[in-house]
Formats: C-alpha cells, structure tokens, sequence
C-alpha cells in the first residue's frame, strides 16, 4: 500500500513570480505548477479515453482585485508524472499567466490547483 501511495500523481506549485507593470495598479503573476508524483494525473490512458476524470485545473480568485487577461479557471489538461517526463521534466509542468489591476488595500490571489488524482494545493499570493 505504501508503494501505491509513493507512485501516485502529486501536484504542486514549484514557484510563482509577481512582476510590477504599473507600481501598484497592475501586476503580471505568472505560476509554475508540476505533477512531482511517478504517475500522470489521469492514471492511464484508459482512463482519458472512458471520460473518468477530469483534468487538472487552475483557479484564481481574487480579493480587491480584477483580472486582466488570462482566466479565472485554466485547463491544464492531464499532466504527465516523472515516469513519462524523462530528464527535462518539461511534460510534467504547466505555466499560468495572468495580468491584474488592483482595486484596494491588500490585494490577494489565490491560486488553486484541483485534480481528482493529483490532490488539491493552495497558494495566497499578495499583489501590494
């Protein structure tokens, strides 16, 4: 069992990067988010192909601030795990982009990362 747990899909966010486009009225916030687990989010191909689960997903909400461009739910699509990614590891990651505009005092992103194999992570970001 504890073999099993060890090889499944485990998504995370390996880093974010908040740049300043117009000094506290919009910024660009972009994330890096990578399944770290040996399996692929969607387990099988099998699995793609019966409809079984759903794609990994970003969602972004916001507080005293507005999106710009980007969206506030991403696709991602199933992410590749260290078993299909070889050295570069670069099928096993995904990037989101966003611009905002911030509205008031202690602007807040939170980045939410969903898959149903890959688990749930969490990130608060602050905008000012």
């Amino acid at each position: 069992m504890l073999w099993l747990a060890e090889t499944s899909p485990q998504l995370t966010i390996n880093s974010t990067d908040l740049q300043a486009i117009e000094k506290n009225k919009v910024v660009r916030l972009s994330a890096e988010i990578q399944n770290i687990g040996y399996l692929p989010t969607n387990i099988t191909q099998r699995s793609i192909e019966a409809k079984l689960y759903q794609p990994a997903r970003a969602i972004l909400e916001l507080e005293n601030a507005k999106l710009i461009s980007g969206k506030l739910r991403t696709d991602l699509g199933h992410i590749s795990g260290s078993r299909d990614s070889g050295e570069s590891g670069t099928e096993s990651k995904r990037t989101v982009n966003y611009a905002i505009k911030i509205t008031g005092k202690n602007a807040i992103a939170k980045l939410t990362i969903r898959s149903d194999k890959g688990g749930i992570v969490e990130k608060l970001i602050k905008l000012n």
